[in-house]
């Protein structure tokens, strides 16, 4: 892959990413049950990234269970996606030059132990454009599998009796 080819499909996963983070700020305001946008502002500004998940994650169990577990799965696969894209976003790229005599970018990752002489070295992952075009795809998807389930459970069934317990 070559280093222009790199950077337009981080790009791509970049803004792909920034639209499924806008999803989650709006779950929340749906669910947060709150009128005023600058005090919702306040609260998706002050919350770091990953914890808007956690509280969105959270609120949903004050609804039915059929659009509580839509909720909970797609923020599941927001988890997910938000590792890779960070692993991804924030990694360390060394480029080598292969025996086909082309240039490849590595990902270098976590440290592997050598159980042979006890030392951690760091692992090398060869970046596949299919790596992030995968993302890509699934970062799309997460996109209309919201919007699906906003058409399909919006407004939010609240659950009827205040006697259940609420499973955060």
């Amino acid at each position: 892959m070559s280093h222009s080819d790199h950077a337009r499909q981080l790009g791509e996963v970049i803004i792909a990413w920034s639209n499924v983070t806008d999803r989650v700020e709006r779950l929340f305001i749906d669910l947060a049950d709150l009128n005023d946008p600058f005090v919702v502002g306040v609260f998706v500004e002050k919350i770091r990234d990953g914890q808007l998940d956690e509280v969105v994650h959270s609120l949903a169990a004050k609804l039915e269970d059929s659009p509580r577990d839509a909720i909970r799965d797609w923020i599941r696969r927001v988890r997910s996606a938000r590792k890779q894209r960070n692993e991804y976003l924030h990694g360390v790229y060394l480029p080598q030059r292969h025996s086909d005599g082309q240039e490849h970018l590595y990902l270098l990752g976590r440290r592997v132990l050598d159980r042979n002489n006890a030392t951690a070295t760091p692992a090398m992952t060869k970046l596949l454009s299919s790596n992030l075009i995968q993302l890509h795809q699934e970062l799309l998807d997460l996109q209309r599998r919201h919007d699906e389930l906003v058409k399909e459970h919006f407004p939010w069934p609240v659950r009827r009796s205040h006697g259940e317990e609420l499973d955060l």
